[in-house]
């Protein structure tokens, strides 16, 4: 990049800064965020998620909110600057990957561009929830091992185990059981393809798995010690609210009654009806036919 362009994209990232301190302070206060942040303090002050308190996300993320209050104020302004510094890393983390995908500076600038103008993305990760964090890791995750396979690197014991370690920290944030399933799979595709033994393959999944495991080793732990209430905080709350079933504590049964249908319809059509949501749709769709059509190409033509 010549010097007119890294002021471009200096100042791009400036303002990118800019708009998630203003976000920080100005944006309206979602109800949950107060539920956040008084377990988050309960749970760094001592007490345990889910054993003694109810915690309807994964306990990793009432550590990392109650730490950093722990060091900057017990106050919404506070954790909603942990949020910020996770989406903040994440675009840096964005212009990485996409510079060293594409080598090109235009192609860098739109991708950011997209990234810091998604009205809905910013209006969920600037606040005190799960996505922010959880989002920056799952990313995290993704760059370490594809970065690599770009440079020949991706068998590396360090970088399987490092990028599985990543994707359980994201896990142990926020729960998502297919993301380690789609990760495994495109591990195994690629190893497939360049021809490892099924053993090795086998030996370096299991390392990446043995990342995946240990940050979720506390969600594990609270599990076993009490699955029914685990269960029925962490998958009942949802199914309880949505569907009328189940006996999570914080609400009462088939609290939405009639109302569920219309909710989930009328929420999936504000949805699709944002400006910035159906373009990205409209980007993401048009993006994978142009996958498609260069397969043949693919990452290994780049690599």
């Amino acid at each position: 990049m010549n010097v007119k362009q890294k002021i471009l994209l200096t100042s791009l990232i400036a303002g990118h800064f800019v708009i998630l301190v203003l976000g920080v302070f100005y944006r309206f206060v979602d109800g949950d965020e107060g539920g956040y942040l008084v377990v988050s303090k309960e749970v760094i002050n001592g007490r345990i998620p889910i054993l003694d308190i109810n915690a309807h996300n994964q306990p990793l993320l009432y550590y990392f909110y109650g730490a950093w209050m722990k060091l900057f104020g017990f106050n919404i302004v506070a954790a909603r600057s942990l949020s910020a510094a996770a989406v903040f890393a994440a675009g840096l983390l964005l212009i990485y990957w996409v510079y060293k995908f594409s080598k090109n500076y235009r192609t860098v600038v739109i991708a950011y561009l997209i990234f810091i103008t998604n009205l809905t993305f910013y209006k969920v990760n600037i606040s005190v929830k799960p996505f922010p964090l959880s989002n920056l890791f799952i990313f995290a995750s993704f760059v370490v091992l594809t970065s690599r396979y770009l440079s020949g690197n991706l068998t590396r014991n360090s970088t399987l185990f490092f990028s599985g370690m990543l994707l359980g920290t994201a896990m142990g944030i926020r729960l998502i059981f297919i993301l380690p399933i789609l990760f495994v799979t495109w591990l195994v595709a690629v190893m497939y393809k360049e021809r490892i033994s099924a053993i090795e393959i086998m030996k370096r999944v299991s390392l990446f798995c043995l990342g995946v495991i240990i940050p979720i080793l506390p969600s594990i732990l609270i599990f076993i010690k009490e699955p029914l209430r685990a269960y029925a905080i962490w998958a009942g709350a949802y199914a309880q609210v949505y569907f009328g079933k189940g006996n999570n504590p914080d609400f009462a049964t088939n609290v939405l009654k009639d109302m569920k249908h219309d909710m989930m319809i009328n929420g999936f059509i504000d949805v699709i009806k944002t400006p910035d949501t159906a373009f990205l749709f409209l980007l993401v769709l048009v993006s994978f036919v142009l996958f498609v059509i260069k397969w043949r190409q693919g990452m290994d033509s780049i690599k």
